[in-house]
């Protein structure tokens, strides 16, 4: 195994650890109980990489041509997409809360920040992996760092939810739409700067992943006016 796959383990273990622990350090400092979220992190852990990896194979079915299924199912050498363990925790995560008895958007709320720090630690596995690279720009003569532009803009995302989950009571209750749109947006931007861009074009000219930042944007622009039009009314 090569280096840099094992390197990329090890940023993808760390996230998960990072995020955890970030998590239960932001819960019990806004006083709520960890227990609460235990299952839900279970959840994630179990959903999230299977949509992740399974979306990837999808849209990079021919790397996989020549491996055996036990190698396609390891995550651990790189290969996930957001989107995809999206797709699939979103609907576990809220058919769990529901049944809970808890409020979706409470909880969603307390996950956003931890999401996006664990996602900012994995772009920087992606770097060592070289996966998601950026294309060449020639009137600079350099390759654009995309894993490394994305990895900060996240955990500048990251510290600012942290931050106003915690001073600014109000605009916490946002959390998830925040997060959501933000990376979607980004993503939808910063995919014509990536090397991949160009390997799964729809239209001749807009990628999957950008598809999918469409789809998830539509919502989440949709949850901004109502929440925006409900603190006028208040």
């Amino acid at each position: 195994m090569h280096e840099s796959l094992t390197t990329y383990g090890v940023a993808f273990s760390l996230a998960n650890f990072c995020g955890v622990l970030s998590l239960i350090l932001y819960l019990n400092k806004k006083k709520i109980d960890i227990n609460l979220y235990l299952n839900h992190i279970l959840l994630c852990f179990i959903t999230a990489p299977i949509g992740a990896r399974a979306l990837y194979v999808l849209l990079h079915h021919d790397e996989f041509n020549d491996l055996s299924f036990l190698s396609i199912l390891n995550i651990f050498d790189g290969g996930l997409s957001f989107y995809g363990g999206l797709a699939v925790f979103f609907p576990v995560f809220y058919l769990y809360t529901k049944a809970n008895q808890q409020s979706v958007i409470t909880v969603a709320n307390n996950l956003a920040p931890s999401l996006s720090l664990a996602l900012a630690i994995i772009r920087i596995g992606c770097f060592v992996e070289g996966c998601c690279s950026g294309i060449f720009i020639a009137s600079l003569e350099i390759i654009y760092p995309s894993q490394i532009v994305e990895s900060v803009f996240l955990f500048i995302l990251s510290f600012f939810l942290f931050y106003v989950g915690i001073k600014k009571k109000e605009i916490s209750k946002k959390s998830s739409i925040v997060f959501i749109f933000s990376y979607s947006f980004f993503r939808l931007i910063t995919d014509f700067l990536r090397e991949d861009h160009y390997e799964h074009i729809i239209f001749n000219y807009v990628s999957v992943s950008q598809i999918l930042s469409i789809v998830v944007l539509i919502p989440a622009i949709f949850l901004i006016f109502k929440s925006l039009d409900k603190s006028k009314k208040n």
